[in-house]
């Protein structure tokens, strides 16, 4: 994945996607796991994405984890619940029609109002009022 491990904004907790030992590369990196950053000890875990999770954020108010996959599939969590609360297809369309898997980037801006999904030159954006709230 993009990253291995990212702290919440509030510093209360550690996310990372977790390798499942002895699986091939393309049967593993799905699932992302929440621990208390103080003790390291595993609070939840999120499972859903068919393909690796190629990077993963934390909204900038601590309540949603949002996850991209290399096949394209962006997913909103709720950090509480673990529910997956969102699921969107965001392949990038280059010109000509064709479309690309995804390897990109999210990023999110402070207030917590964009999200961006960068990938191969090309950026798409997303109102996180749709995202945070389904």
């Amino acid at each position: 994945p993009g990253r291995s491990g990212i702290y919440s904004p509030d510093g209360r907790r550690f996310i990372y996607v977790m390798r499942q030992k002895g699986l091939i590369y393309n049967q593993d990196w799905k699932t992302i796991l929440v621990c208390d950053a103080s003790t390291g000890k595993k609070i939840s875990e999120m499972h859903g994405h068919r393909d690796p999770i190629v990077d993963f954020i934390v909204t900038p108010d601590n309540q949603r984890v949002i996850s991209l996959d290399s096949g394209g599939m962006l997913k909103v969590w709720d950090m509480e619940t673990t529910q997956e609360l969102l699921s969107i297809n965001a392949m990038l369309v280059r010109e000509g029609g064709l479309t690309t898997s995804i390897g990109g980037t999210l990023v999110i801006d402070p207030q917590g109002r964009k999200l961006a999904l960068v990938h191969g030159g090309h950026v798409r954006l997303w109102s996180t009022g749709r995202i945070s709230n389904p």
